[in-house]
């Protein structure tokens, strides 16, 4: 279980190893640095998807642990 509470980072980033026609992006968090795998055609989806439920707008600017929230 991933505390979206706890995001601070969400992006795509570049891993050797993936598997072909694949894409990883990572979900940081105050405590971790998730590593995710996804079809090439969905990892836009998925970054921001996660990005809209961690950063809500207009909720994350008086949250301490989310002040500088980060969404590429």
């Amino acid at each position: 279980v991933i505390r979206l509470a706890d995001c601070i980072r969400v992006t795509e980033v570049d891993m050797d190893g993936c598997p072909r026609d694949t894409g990883s992006f990572l979900v940081e968090t105050t405590e971790k640095i998730f590593v995710f795998a996804a079809d090439r055609h969905q990892l836009e989806d998925w970054t921001h998807k996660l990005c809209e439920i961690a950063f809500p707008v207009g909720t994350h600017s008086g949250s301490p642990q989310n002040q500088n929230p980060e969404c590429v």
